[in-house]
C-alpha cells in the first residue's frame, strides 16, 4: 500500500549542501518525494515546473533570497496555496513579519527539531489536501447543477428556492455557520440524482404507475452515490433522506424520529414547501396549510414550521420576495 506521504512532493531551496542533504534525508525517510535546488533562482524555477505539495526555503539564499522567492512563487496563479515553510537562523519578529508578507506559511528556525518538522509539514500537507478536496467537491457540485439546470430548469430552480429557504431558516434557528453552509449545499443538490434516473426530472410521482414510481424513489439514493467520494456526510444525509418524515413512511430508509436529523428535517420541510408553493408568493397560505395539516398527522417537525410561519410572515410585512435574482 502507499503511503500518504510518496504521494507528496516536496521542494528543498537550501543552499548550505549538508543542510540541504540533512533535509532530503529526513524526509525520505518517512517516504515523501524531494527535489533540491541550491540557489532561489533555481528553486522558483522548479517549483514553477514541478509544481510541489509544499516548499522549505531557506532564507540565505544565492541569486534570489527567501523572501524574494516566496514572492515570485507566489506570482505562479498555480502555486498561490502551496504551503512554503521558511527555514531561517534569525529569530526577530521583522524577520518573521517580512516572510509572512512575502508569502510563507509557516517558519522554522534552525538547527531544527525532525520531528517538529515533519509534524508541520503533515499538518500543512493534511489542510492543503481537505482544501483541494473542498476545490474539487464544488466544482463537481457546480457541473452537475450546471447539467440539471441543461435538462430541467424547473427542477434547478426548485432547488435554488429551497436553498435560499434552508438558509434563512438556518440563521433564525442559531445554526452554527459552517453547519448553514451544509445546509444550503445539501439542499441545492438534494434533487441532483435525478440527473440519474431514465424518467424526466420533472415527473410528478402522482401521475407515475406503480413501476415508474419505484424508479423515481431511487433518485435520493443515486444523488447520494454521486457524492460517495467526499467525506460531507451532512450533506450526503440531506441528499439520501430529504422525502424522509418525522413519523416514518418516507424513503428510502422509512426513518422517523431521532433517527431523522435536524439538518435533513428543516430541508425536508421547506422541500414540500416549494413543491406546493412553486415559489409564488401568492401560493404560501395554501402551502403552510397544507404543512400544518400534514405535521399533525407527524411528517414534519413543528419547531421548524414554526419558523417557516414566522419568516414568511416577516417577509409578507416587509413586502418582500426571498426568490428575487434566484
Amino acid at each position: 500500500m502507499v503511503s500518504l506521504e510518496a504521494l507528496h512532493k516536496i521542494l528543498v531551496i537550501e543552499d548550505d549542501p549538508a543542510s540541504a542533504e540533512l533535509l532530503k534525508e529526513v524526509l525520505e525517510q518517512v517516504n515523501y518525494r524531494v527535489i533540491v535546488a541550491h540557489d532561489g533562482r533555481n528553486g522558483v524555477k522548479l517549483a514553477n515546473q514541478e509544481l510541489p505539495d509544499l516548499a522549505i526555503v531557506d532564507v540565505m539564499l544565492p541569486t534570489l533570497n527567501g523572501f524574494e522567492v516566496c514572492e515570485q512563487i507566489r506570482s505562479n496563479q498555480a502555486l498561490m496555496t502551496l504551503p512554503i515553510i521558511v527555514l531561517t537562523v534569525f529569530n526577530e519578529p521583522q524577520h518573521r513579519v517580512r516572510a509572512i508578507k512575502a508569502g510563507a506559511t509557516d517558519f522554522l528556525n534552525k538547527p531544527f527539531d525532525r520531528l517538529e518538522l515533519l509534524t508541520r509539514i503533515r499538518s500543512l500537507l493534511d489542510l492543503k489536501d481537505e482544501i483541494s478536496k473542498r476545490e474539487l467537491f464544488q466544482d463537481v457540485a457546480y457541473c452537475l447543477m450546471t447539467a440539471l439546470n441543461s435538462r430541467s430548469p424547473n427542477v434547478a430552480s426548485h432547488s435554488r428556492r429551497v436553498a435560499k429557504l434552508v438558509e434563512q431558516l438556518g440563521m433564525r434557528l442559531s445554526t452554527p455557520t459552517n453547519m448553514i453552509s451544509e445546509l444550503v449545499t445539501g439542499a441545492l443538490l438534494h434533487d441532483i440524482g435525478k440527473l440519474g434516473l431514465i424518467l424526466s426530472p420533472e415527473v410528478v410521482p402522482e401521475d407515475l404507475s406503480e413501476d415508474e414510481r419505484t424508479i423515481w424513489k431511487q433518485h435520493p439514493l443515486i444523488g447520494e452515490k454521486m457524492f460517495s467520494r467526499f467525506h460531507r456526510p451532512i450533506v450526503q444525509k440531506i441528499i439520501r433522506s430529504h422525502h424522509e418524515r418525522v413519523s416514518g413512511g418516507g424513503f428510502p430508509d422509512s426513518l422517523a424520529g431521532p433517527a431523522l436529523e435536524f439538518p435533513v428535517r428543516i430541508v425536508a420541510l421547506c422541500n414540500r414547501f416549494d413543491q406546493i408553493s412553486k415559489g409564488e408568493p401568492e401560493n404560501w397560505g395554501e402551502a403552510i396549510k397544507t404543512l400544518q395539516f400534514e405535521t399533525g398527522q407527524g411528517y414534519w417537525d413543528s419547531n421548524v414550521l414554526k419558523e417557516l410561519e414566522k419568516l414568511l410572515k416577516l417577509y409578507s410585512e416587509l413586502g418582500m420576495n426571498p426568490y428575487k435574482g434566484l
